[in-house]
């Protein structure tokens, strides 16, 4: 094999080849006769075709098989109708490389454009249409290996990809990327577990091209899987819709009782002293997007009826800046957790306008309430007694650097502070003219006037000069 599996960029129809497994391909009426007939016309006739192919093969096709193949169609008594007859992809690399030799039309390039539809051996689901060459570049690609990696599985026998989920909404999500992946649409089978579960079960070929990317086949945590290599060095827009994925499917948003939330994530594993490599990557994932979680820990564990060990590691994403790329770079697809987000995100902000002033004046301001109260923790207990909720220092520090925009309540009630306690001097004018961006609690209007500025500063009960 030329190249590693698991740096596999792009997939063509001759990769299928590397596999070893049975692949069957119908080609378009005119181009498959097209195909056919000019490979007899170059070596006589069917049964010589035959021996040649079977010289190159150590196979036992006959001239009848060729010929059944050049139609398309076999009557199966069995079913009692016409039904597709494709030919077996190795026949069709056999006979290109003898033709491509007198006509580039023939080429594995020129027939992918021909393709009607794969199917795996068997009485498979085929995939008509595929557009080719399939690209891991492609970030529905990466969204599909992170649904198979977390909530899927991808069986060892037959290579068949089954997703399992409870919430339609994420169900249709990899629906979705696998189509888009494939550029067609794909004939799904679905049922409901016991559990509540819809298990969605997709055609064999589509685990051939998993595979030629670098997936392991079997069980997930007994081969201590990971993601391939070639997702892991490619650009941050695929990362982003790998995590996406496993958002989707093994990341769960959590309002904390005090102040926040968090965003848990917790992967299987067969070690009680490490954790598995696909959690692990995940982890390094995150970091690489600007999220930065917290460490990967032992969630418990214990031994199945078995006696094989069965422990989950897990690590925590929390903080605003965390939430805040969280929800720009990846967000959630299931509605539910989309709203637990949003109201983690609203626990960090006040229901106020908010204001940005110019640096100077800014650090100023907050230098002069810190050392008037006697530190940053004794400012963030003064805010939490005024405003009855909880705030962080680094939140403090957030607005000191002018990272987040300062809500206008609190700007305005350390001025206030300063003024009764330190005889400062701060006015709505002066305050006004620091001014560098208003942004209203409702969205109503991006500017405000001076007039507008003090009399808004009024109505919020605050004295200021």
């Amino acid at each position: 094999m030329s190249k590693r599996l698991d740096q596999t960029f792009e997939i063509y129809l001759k990769d299928l080849l590397q596999l070893n497994r049975r692949v069957n391909v119908l080609l378009e009426h005119k181009y498959r006769v097209q195909f056919f007939d000019s490979a007899r016309k170059i070596i006589g006739d069917w049964d010589s075709l035959s021996r040649c192919v079977n010289g190159v093969l150590g196979s036992k096709i006959s001239g009848w098989n060729l010929s059944i193949w050049r139609k398309g169609k076999q009557y199966s008594r069995y079913k009692g109708m016409w039904v597709d007859a494709p030919a077996p992809l190795e026949v069709i690399a056999t006979l290109s490389e003898t033709l491509v030799k007198h006509d580039k039309k023939f080429s594995f390039g020129e027939i992918e454009k021909h393709v009607l539809f794969l199917q795996s051996h068997g009485n498979s689901t085929p995939i008509w249409h595929p557009r080719f060459p399939i690209s891991l570049r492609n970030p529905h690609t990466a969204a599909v290996i992170g649904h198979v990696l977390h909530d899927g599985h991808l069986e060892k026998r037959n290579l068949r990809v089954v997703y399992c989920n409870k919430e339609r909404e994420n169900i249709s999500h990899f629906k979705r990327s696998v189509e888009v992946m494939l550029g067609t649409k794909i004939k799904f089978g679905e049922v409901s577990d016991k559990d509540g579960n819809i298990v969605v079960y997709c055609p064999n070929i589509l685990g051939y091209f998993l595979v030629l990317f670098g997936l392991q086949p079997g069980n997930k945590v007994e081969n201590n899987v990971a993601p391939p290599l070639g997702l892991m060095k490619c650009q941050e827009s695929l990362l982003r819709s790998y995590l996406r994925a496993l958002a989707t499917d093994e990341a769960s948003p959590h309002l904390v009782s005090d102040f926040g939330g968090r965003i848990w994530v917790g992967l299987a594993s067969r070690s009680r002293t490490k954790p598995s490599k696909l959690i692990k990557a995940d982890w390094e994932m995150f970091r690489r997007i600007g999220i930065k979680a917290g460490p990967i820990r032992l969630a418990r564990v214990r031994l199945t009826k078995h006696g094989e060990v069965s422990a989950q590691w897990f690590f925590v994403i929390w903080g605003r800046k965390n939430f805040e790329i969280f929800k720009r770079k990846i967000g959630f697809v299931s509605k539910r957790k989309r709203d637990i987000l949003d109201k983690i995100l609203n626990r960090y902000r006040f229901s106020t306008d908010y204001v940005m002033f110019q640096e100077n004046f800014r650090k100023e301001l907050f230098q002069h309430a810190i050392d008037y109260v006697g530190g940053v923790d004794n400012y963030c207990l003064w805010l939490a007694s005024k405003f009855g909720r909880r705030i962080r220092p680094a939140t403090v520090y957030d607005w000191i650097s002018g990272r987040h925009s300062l809500p206008l309540e609190v700007a305005i009630a350390t001025m206030e502070l300063l003024n009764e306690k330190v005889g400062a001097k701060f006015s709505p004018a002066e305050v006004y003219t620091n001014l560098i961006i208003y942004r209203p609690y409702n969205n109503s209007k991006e500017a405000i006037s001076q007039g507008e500025f003090t009399g808004l500063v009024g109505r919020l009960g605050f004295k200021i000069l």
